[in-house]
């Protein structure tokens, strides 16, 4: 069993999910008692993009431990994902104590979710100043702050995520410079906003938000060729019913209603 879960997570390691899901199945079918196993399980499954497979492993291991409340972390994450806001606020709030960083910024999003600002604002600014890894607290926070209208408090608060991730070599926030981006077109530094919503394409190609940001920042300053090229490139990097909705309802935001229909009829 040893040998087998070393070679388990050695194909976890080398990102070959699928190798690695079948690794762990065999081994639960032999022992199902295994927690550990049944957790990596669930985050394989995530990973995978199986949201409701991943929590339904994830519930086995918490159901087989249930004094083991680190599990509820990964479990509310993925409930909160599938829309379950309600099962994701209550095994969220299982880990307050064991794990309150996390858990109060998963809180906070579920806030946010529900249009509670006042409680999303709380529940990040306890993730920011609890122990242990705060970066998603402090995106989350920033993310409140963008639906408070303060964008000055949106730039502070991405600036010092920024640094901090350089300083540790930490993974990009995906979001976090369209957010940026956001922030700095609402205080009318067009410059900086083009820059960062240029960026996020740059780490993240495809991503929506950064592109109906950036087409509107370019319309807004008559640069009308390079918003319509944007858009080709949008629909070019991201082909699907979703990107040419996002295109249609940024083009109506923009008065071109003849545009709009034309990208819902793709």
């Amino acid at each position: 069993t040893f040998r087998e879960l070393r070679e388990a997570f050695r194909l976890q390691k080398e990102g070959r999910d699928a190798e690695a899901l079948a690794k762990f199945d065999r081994i639960l079918k032999q022992d199902p008692d295994m927690i550990d196993a049944w957790d990596v399980r669930s985050k394989l499954l995530f990973r995978m993009g199986r949201i409701s497979d991943s929590i339904a492993s994830a519930k086995e291991a918490l159901r087989r431990s249930p004094s083991s409340t680190h599990l509820a972390i990964d479990l509310a994450n993925a409930l909160l994902i599938a829309g379950e806001t309600d099962d994701a606020q209550r095994h969220a709030e299982l880990a307050l104590k064991s794990d309150p960083s996390r858990a109060h910024e998963i809180l906070a999003r579920i806030a946010l979710l529900r249009g509670d600002l006042a409680r999303a604002e709380s529940e990040a600014r306890m993730a920011v100043s609890a122990a242990g890894e705060t970066n998603a607290a402090l995106y989350t926070l920033a993310r409140v702050e963008q639906k408070n209208g303060r964008p000055d408090e949106v730039i502070q608060l991405t600036g010092d995520l920024l640094t901090r991730l350089a300083k540790t070599g930490g993974r990009p926030l995906r979001g976090l410079h369209a957010l940026r981006g956001d922030a700095f077109a609402r205080i009318d530094n067009l410059a900086e906003a083009e820059r960062a919503f240029r960026e996020e394409l740059r780490l993240f190609p495809g991503d929506p938000e950064a592109y109906r940001g950036l087409i509107v920042l370019l319309a807004s300053q008559g640069r009308t060729d390079e918003a319509r090229q944007t858009i080709r490139a949008f629909a070019a990097a991201s082909p699907n019913k979703q990107t040419y909705e996002v295109i249609a309802q940024t083009l109506e935001v923009l008065g071109d209603r003849e545009g709009a229909r034309y990208w819902r009829g793709r």
